[in-house]
């Protein structure tokens, strides 16, 4: 498999940041992973398949697990699936 284009930064090195990744899967015979899809105009992997997350933001700390909050945001943002339950308390796989 090939990279595309200008896939790797030839720059100095970047500060990690918190972030977040999703992989929401079907527990069902054959199991079903959901990817997005990256625009073909954007910075970073143009056009590829990936699982949904993103960087921490200042909105998600004060929910005592930043990164937790910030997957969830970005499931929400980027594809509409809210995986919360009400009041300050996170879904959990059997609330799926």
């Amino acid at each position: 498999m090939q990279l595309p284009p200008g896939a790797i930064n030839e720059g100095p090195p970047v500060t990690p940041r918190p972030s977040a990744t999703v992989l929401l899967v079907r527990g069902r015979q054959p199991w079903e992973l959901l990817l997005v899809h990256r625009p073909g105009g954007a910075d970073f992997f143009a056009g590829a398949y990936v699982f949904p997350g993103g960087t921490a933001h200042a909105d998600d700390m004060g929910w005592g697990d930043e990164i937790r909050m910030a997957a969830i945001r970005e499931m929400f943002e980027e594809v509409g699936i809210l995986l919360a339950r009400r009041g300050r308390s996170f879904a959990r796989e059997a609330d799926c």
